[in-house]
């Protein structure tokens, strides 16, 4: 499970810093680039999510509507950052359920290990 968190965090972070390249590209290449470096950590994150969970489907709106933003014509940096935001932040609640989780059945397991020297 941990490791589960850590990839998703990690998946998380990445697809932010696409978004904000995207922001940032002087040329349409890097700007192209971008684009297909976020949408490749999109799905990496999709298929780690769970789709009837809701703070799960959050975080997959929250990208939708990031990836809406940064391939809207005309392009608005601002709407971009503001989506961007929203991403993280949803990432963010997923996150700490899972750590909260993780920490409440790490308590029993390990009681238990140490019971059984």
């Amino acid at each position: 499970r941990q490791t589960w968190i850590d990839r998703l965090r990690e998946d998380s972070a990445q697809f932010s810093r696409a978004l904000f390249k995207l922001v940032t590209a002087t040329s349409s290449s890097a700007a192209a680039d971008a684009a297909a470096e976020a949408t490749e950590i999109r799905a990496r994150i999709f298929l780690r999510l769970n789709p009837t969970e809701p703070e799960h489907q959050a975080v997959v709106s929250a990208a939708e509507a990031a990836i809406d933003a940064a391939l809207a014509t005309p392009f608005q940096p601002d709407q971009l950052r503001a989506k961007r935001e929203s991403f993280l932040e949803a990432s963010r609640v997923v996150l700490k359920k899972e750590w909260d989780r993780v920490r409440t059945l790490e308590g029993p397991a390990r009681k238990k290990m140490l019971k059984g020297r």
